[in-house]
């Protein structure tokens, strides 16, 4: 299976043309996680993670020694808050079973912006489309947690 196919599978990057796709795939390196195995594991880095198989756990651990955890599921992203802002990570990641991550890296946003400045355009309006979703869905569940508290 092509990679182009295998990337017009995730959100986020489903309006991309094929050649677009293409051109994306060209710059993924891929790496296979065993389970339990640190994704993530120090606040460093701007690459965009793209979880091809598997599953991934985000999580924070808190100063009271509360942790707070989502998953990441096959054909979703994460470490898009640091490829945005180039700030550096603001959770952990785990993989939970065998897991295959492309890592796309902000260097090679730079590259396709000068190759392709329509496509660059086009990439980060799809990456805050799916920023805005989770945006949204966050403070879904923050007002659900707060009404119970309040």
């Amino acid at each position: 299976m092509s990679e182009e196919f295998r990337l017009a599978r995730f959100k986020g990057l489903s309006d991309l043309s094929q050649d677009e796709l293409k051109l994306l795939a060209t710059f993924l390196s891929f790496r296979t996680y065993k389970d339990g195995e640190e994704v993530l594991a120090d606040a460093t880095g701007s690459s965009l993670k793209l979880v091809f198989s598997g599953r991934v756990k985000i999580y924070r651990t808190f100063p009271n020694g509360g942790t707070f955890a989502s998953f990441v599921e096959p054909n979703e992203m994460f470490g898009e808050v640091a490829f945005a802002d180039q700030q550096g990570r603001t959770a952990h990641a785990m993989a939970v079973g065998e897991t295959e991550i492309g890592k796309f890296d902000y260097q090679h946003f730079e590259v396709i912006k000068k190759q392709d400045p329509v496509f660059g355009m086009k990439f980060l309006l799809q990456l805050s489309k799916l920023l805005a979703g989770k945006y949204r869905a966050l403070n879904q569940k923050l007002d659900a947690i707060l009404g119970q508290i309040l």
